[in-house]
């Protein structure tokens, strides 16, 4: 079968042919630095610059390979170049986006290191002044009170000021707050192919339900992010389907808090 978004005759991966070694590189030219750019599309990169866990490479391999000059927003996006899911994309195949991230130690860095039009705003359900707990490498949302405040705005709002319809590839990381602040993403008004959404702390099932209510399929589940890819047209559910959903996210709701004490789940079932 081939990979997401690759054509079918393709006899094998760039990731495979062209980048054996250094040697082949001459087969697809990076805007950057090959040597770099071929160790981090065959995911043999270190976190330095590009992905904690080849995120980068998964994305190229399956849904990006060869393709030049697209459209990345990164929200929450934390180090311009370490752990960065968009820093390869940039620099290696001249990708031009948006990165939202609040963190004012990062600000000069961003200015500096990378060509994104940066934004010193977190994205939130709604545009308002929010404080954040964390120290000098990131920071988490909070509803009280915490150690520094950032302005936060919709995603909606930010695509509208920067004038962006279509955007190949959002990566979006913001630490717990994801499902609430898609909530109230209106996706219909925008052309987005793949996310790729940090998921390690949030319920697999109502993400994976949001996106695939507006038209997304989950294509992978990585090991701490989750892989969206639109899909030509929405899903369709029979009836029972949208009664039963509602009712049974109240049973394991139930469920879990009845095993919060230490139990696994399955004790519970």
């Amino acid at each position: 079968m081939p990979a997401f978004g690759r054509q079918q005759g393709t006899p094998q991966s760039l990731v495979d042919n062209a980048f054996a070694g250094t040697a082949g590189i001459s087969n697809f030219s990076f805007l950057g630095d090959s040597k770099y750019c071929a160790r981090q599309a065959r995911g043999e990169g270190d976190e330095s610059k590009g992905s904690q866990f080849a995120q980068d490479a998964f994305l190229y391999m399956n849904f990006f390979e060869g393709k030049r000059n697209g459209v990345y927003l990164d929200i929450g996006a934390n180090d311009p170049e370490q752990l960065s899911n968009t820093f390869f994309f940039e620099k290696c195949l001249g990708w031009t986006g948006v990165c939202m991230e609040p963190h004012p130690m990062y600000a000069t860095r961003w200015r500096t290191q990378r060509q994104c039009k940066h934004l010193p705003n977190c994205a939130w359900k709604e545009a308002k002044t929010m404080d954040f707990a964390g120290g000098d490498t990131g920071g988490t949302m909070m509803k009280g009170s915490g150690s520094w405040q950032a302005a936060c705005i919709t995603l909606d709002q930010m695509l509208t000021q920067q004038g962006i319809t279509k955007v190949d590839l959002v990566s979006l990381d913001i630490e717990g707050a994801e499902i609430e602040m898609l909530s109230v993403f209106p996706f219909h008004k925008y052309d987005i192919d793949v996310w790729i959404v940090e998921t390690f702390w949030l319920d697999h099932r109502s993400i994976d339900k949001l996106f695939m209510d507006v038209g997304y399929a989950k294509v992978a589940q990585l090991s701490i992010d989750s892989v969206y890819k639109k899909l030509p047209q929405k899903v369709r559910y029979p009836a029972r389907e949208a009664t039963e959903w509602p009712a049974q996210q109240a049973y394991m709701a139930r469920k879990v808090q009845e095993c919060f004490g230490g139990k696994q789940l399955v004790e519970c079932q």
